[in-house]
């Protein structure tokens, strides 16, 4: 078996893991493609720009976690499997409560990451 397929299968096992969890009343997860630090834009980047850039964010299993922020998922449903595409609700802690209680779309092709509410869009591109 090749390497690539070994991956494509741990990737698989613990996206099923993670909704096997989610359903059996454990917390929504997010999906295990979109892990890791991401920067805002186009431009290649080192994981150590997190903490250093207030435009880097870093997904991790039950949380998106910014520059100065820390929003909680609430909600994850895949919606695509090609283009990889998830409704995901997050709740922050530092936006206002008006606008809290927003489902977003995440769409993850290859090393970008576009996020969009349906009035705007923000693109990322995965930091190594």
């Amino acid at each position: 078996m090749k390497a690539r397929d070994k991956t494509f299968l741990v990737s698989l096992c613990l996206s099923l893991c993670a909704c096997a969890t989610a359903s059996a009343g454990g917390p929504p997860t997010m999906p295990v493609e979109l892990l890791g630090t991401w920067q805002y834009g186009y431009s290649r980047c080192a994981v150590s720009v997190f903490g250093e850039s207030d435009s880097a964010i870093r997904i991790e299993t039950t949380a998106i976690v910014g520059y100065e922020s820390r929003d909680a998922i609430k909600s994850v449903r895949r919606i695509s499997k090609s283009p990889n595409a998830w409704k995901i609700l997050r709740i922050s802690d530092t936006a206002p409560e008006e606008i809290q209680d927003r489902y977003e779309i995440f769409v993850q092709n290859g090393e970008r990451l576009t996020m969009t509410d349906g009035e705007s869009a923000r693109t990322y591109t995965r930091c190594r």
